[in-house]
């Protein structure tokens, strides 16, 4: 069987990535162009639940998983938030962009997921789930720290509606992941 390598997410529509990319731009003018991998605006989502590699038997199951789920689910709100990294702003590796708004229904919705997918045989996520949009990942963590990024501050507020799940897979090479959409699953009240 072949493996793929998957993850639950949800996609950002144009506007929203376009906001991301602005982010993005700001901020690299602050670095040298090797501070930060920035990650492509066509690739960035809100993971819900990152599964790994994945046998290609499994995608039929896991969308039918997502399609309950999501038959839960209203259709629910949500907007940029802060600038944040991980693990902190003394030793960042990652950069990211926080979401506010319905979080709550953001939270049920992805121990749902979650919930579904221990009961497919997938081992529960040890660590609290945390949303954020993974803007870069940090190659120079000196010069971040110097550059005093104004971490804790929203840099733009751009609103977007949560009205699907997609399982995702991610294909590794050598100029940025690629990313192809296996399923999607709408929540109640979307325009499919």
């Amino acid at each position: 069987m072949s493996q793929l390598r998957c993850f639950v997410a949800i996609e950002m529509g144009p506007v929203v990535r376009q906001a991301l990319a602005r982010v993005s731009d700001r901020l690299s003018e602050q670095l040298d162009s090797r501070a930060v991998r920035w990650v492509k605006p066509a690739n960035i989502h809100l993971t819900l639940r990152f599964l790994g590699d994945t046998d290609s038997s499994a995608i039929a199951g896991i969308g039918e998983c997502l399609d309950d789920v999501a038959s839960e689910f209203t259709s629910f709100e949500l907007s940029l938030a802060e600038l944040g990294c991980f693990p902190n702003s003394r030793k960042p590796r990652v950069v990211w962009i926080g979401v506010e708004g319905q979080v709550g229904q953001l939270t049920a919705l992805q121990q749902a997921v979650e919930d579904r997918l221990a009961r497919l045989g997938w081992e529960r996520e040890s660590r609290r789930y945390h949303p954020h949009l993974t803007l870069g990942r940090v190659k120079d963590t000196r010069q971040i720290v110097e550059a005093r990024l104004p971490w804790g501050s929203g840099l733009f507020a751009e609103s977007f509606e949560v009205a699907r799940i997609c399982l995702m897979q991610s294909d590794l090479r050598p100029d940025g992941a690629v990313h192809t959409t296996k399923h999607e699953s709408y929540l109640r009240g979307s325009i499919s």
